[in-house]
């Protein structure tokens, strides 16, 4: 079997490995619950385990090609998922903290922090950072789930909506009610570790750019949380068609249709059953 560079290796097998290898001296090998791929004098090894993967070592080009397929696959530096992504974001935060004290900031953000942690466990995510008041959530399509990653994703964003109406309610002394917007993409991105030394195991790619710039967009359409179009269209048309709008989004060529809905419809879309 020749390692071709720019090839990927499917991780979920439901079959084991066959032992392999290249000309290089590339063999792959199955262990339990972990697969890897090791070479003399260096190599990728890929430690699937505990939900994630992490690239342990990458000090080899190339990439086993095998006659499996699977929609999550290895590339040098990460790994390729099919994921739903939230990011969510309070609405004026910038001025709220020029308007009150580090000390009252700090207790909002923690127990915003905390509370979110919790909603998104419950639905089945991970929380892939927090930067400043925003939050990026995401859901990887392995089928581990009871519901859709984007139903899950929706479930999160109602829940995220009503607990910040109860944590604005435990502090009377901020300057405005607390609100929060949100944006929910789908696509492919790569997961893996970025950075220097104090690497940060992250989603990249366009997918999660939209995201970002949904949740940007909600303020400019007067919504609270814009679904883009991979996400929706994994919805009954019924549920979305009548929340249809176009968004110009910052590199793209041609505007992008969205669903744009207000906490009240996703309410009432969710009271459906959905």
């Amino acid at each position: 079997m020749q390692a071709i560079p720019g090839h990927v290796f499917p991780r979920k097998l439901d079959k084991p490995l066959p032992m392999a290898e290249t000309a290089s001296g590339m063999r792959v090998t199955d262990t339990t619950g972990r697969h890897y791929l090791d070479a003399s004098g260096g190599a990728i090894v890929l430690n699937v385990g505990h939900g994630r993967e992490e690239i342990a070592r990458a000090v080899y080009d190339q990439i086993i090609r095998c006659d499996y397929t699977h929609p999550t696959m290895f590339t040098v530096g990460g790994a390729i998922h099919h994921v739903t992504i939230l990011v969510t974001d309070i609405r004026g935060y910038t001025s709220m903290s020029e308007k009150i004290g580090a000390d009252l900031l700090a207790q909002v953000l923690s127990r915003w922090c905390r509370a979110a942690s919790e909603i998104v466990g419950n639905n089945g995510g991970v929380v892939d950072k927090f930067i400043g008041d925003a939050i990026m959530v995401r859901w990887t399509d392995d089928g581990q789930l009871d519901v859709s990653p984007v139903v899950a994703a929706l479930r999160t964003a109602h829940e995220l909506n009503t607990e910040v109406g109860r944590i604005g309610a435990e502090f009377p002394d901020l300057p405005h009610k607390l609100k929060i917007g949100v944006g929910i993409n789908t696509g492919q991105a790569v997961l893996g570790n970025v950075g220097g030394s104090n690497k940060d195991y992250t989603a990249l790619g366009d997918s999660v750019n939209l995201a970002f710039r949904f949740e940007s967009a909600s303020k400019t359409l007067g919504k609270d949380v814009v679904i883009g179009p991979k996400s929706y269209e994994q919805l009954p048309e019924e549920i979305y068609e009548s929340h249809i709008e176009s968004v110009e989004v910052k590199g793209k060529e041609k505007p992008i249709s969205v669903c744009a809905l207000t906490y009240d419809d996703l309410a009432a879309i969710l009271e459906k059953g959905l």
